[in-house]
């Protein structure tokens, strides 16, 4: 769940017209509703032992939102940006009170014995044919990296989960927030032994500025 939650902002913000500045805003931001949102259902919700983050489920729609030719019509980026996060947030907004009603009316409860593992398992693959596009796009800007991500991932997530770091699941539990991790240093290294140019994809020196430009402490919109 964690790395779903860091993944999501990366991948659609980008596409909106976001700066790394804006994308780490996003990031933040998704974040700390993600703490507040597990925190309200830990305590006076259902309080089952769950986190509360984002969803790739969404994204299909959200990306059908981005590319709408209106939004795409508008020149300026941060313009673009705002504009497609208002109606991605109002979107939202209206699908959070649809489920809200199904819910508590009781609507769904007579649709379960409709939705078999079969189907879940359909819809969970739909979504993930859906992204496939959007995902290797951005490995083919750096093979390099690319590849190595999806290795160590597919490495901790299904070699590595029961391997324990004093008695912790480490791998268990954050798999691709340690591939993210381990993949930027890498790309932190060779960036500094001089295996890419400064405009290459692959390296980090373009972007090594905004974490020393970030706050410290960020309130999110």
């Amino acid at each position: 769940m964690l790395g779903a939650t860091f993944l999501i902002p990366t991948i659609i913000c980008p596409a909106m017209g976001a700066t790394i500045a804006q994308t780490g805003q996003v990031m933040s931001t998704i974040f700390f509703v993600s703490g507040l949102a597990t925190l309200l259902q830990t305590s006076i919700g259902d309080r089952l032992p769950i986190v509360q983050g984002g969803s790739f489920s969404y994204l299909p729609s959200v990306f059908g939102i981005i590319f709408n030719s209106e939004l795409q019509a508008i020149e300026d980026d941060n313009d673009r940006f705002h504009a497609t996060m208002q109606t991605i947030q109002g979107a939202l907004i209206v699908v959070g009170i649809i489920q809200m009603a199904i819910g508590y009316t009781g609507i769904f409860s007579s649709c379960l014995r409709f939705i078999s593992p079969i189907t879940v398992a359909c819809v969970i693959t739909a979504i993930g044919l859906g992204l496939y596009g959007i995902a290797f796009t951005g490995v083919s800007q750096c093979w390099t990296l690319g590849l190595t991500m999806i290795g160590l991932a597919v490495l901790f997530c299904l070699y590595l989960p029961r391997v324990k770091i004093f008695g912790f699941p480490l791998f268990d539990l954050f798999p691709i927030l340690i591939a993210i991790i381990l993949t930027w240093s890498l790309a932190g290294i060779l960036t500094a032994a001089g295996a890419w140019e400064s405009d290459s994809p692959c390296s980090t020196s373009a972007t090594m500025h905004y974490v020393g430009e970030a706050p410290w402490i960020w309130f999110p919109y």
